[in-house]
Order: structure tokens, then C-alpha cells, then sequence
């Protein structure tokens, strides 16, 4: 039996998927391969492959002012191509 093919991402850079609380990224953290992790004053990035795409798993921070901050540094600190927001609210 032959391995799956995974088709290549579309993307020139890695697609970054936002959440506030790291629980709310757990799934993507154990589905993604991880090859390296970034830990800044105000988010924490996860860098690594999911599927056949590059990605950014990035926490912020629970809260407005700390997602603002978190989303604004980890863009400046990361180019992407797309970027997807996870959470539950209430």
C-alpha cells in the first residue's frame, strides 16, 4: 500500500491561524508537525506543516486588547498569506 499524496499548499507563505487561548489550538498543535516554536512578550507561535500546507498557530491572549497586540506583533513578526481566527466566545 503506497503512502497518501498530499497536494502542495497554493500559498507562498504560511497560512496563520489565530486563537486567544491555547486550548482552543490544541487539535491543530497535535495534528501539525512542529519545527520550531516562537515565544514573544505578547503571543506564542507554533511553526510547522499541516497537511500539505506551512502554517502559524499563533495564541494572543484572552481579551480584546491582547488579541490587537498579539495579532498585530506576531503579523509583524511573520509573513503569511492567509490568516483564519479560532475561538469560542462567551
Amino acid at each position: 500500500m503506497s503512502a497518501p499524496t498530499v497536494t502542495p499548499s497554493p500559498y507562498p507563505h504560511p497560512i496563520a491561524m489565530v486563537s486567544p487561548v491555547p486550548r482552543e489550538m490544541a487539535v491543530l498543535q497535535r495534528a501539525t508537525r512542529i519545527v520550531r516554536r516562537v515565544r514573544a512578550e505578547a503571543f506564542q507561535a507554533s511553526i510547522g506543516k499541516l497537511g500539505g500546507s506551512d502554517v502559524v498557530l499563533i495564541c494572543t491572549g484572552d481579551g480584546p486588547m491582547k488579541a490587537r497586540r498579539g495579532l498585530g506583533e506576531s503579523l509583524n513578526e511573520f509573513r503569511v498569506s492567509a490568516l483564519m481566527v479560532l475561538g469560542v466566545a462567551g
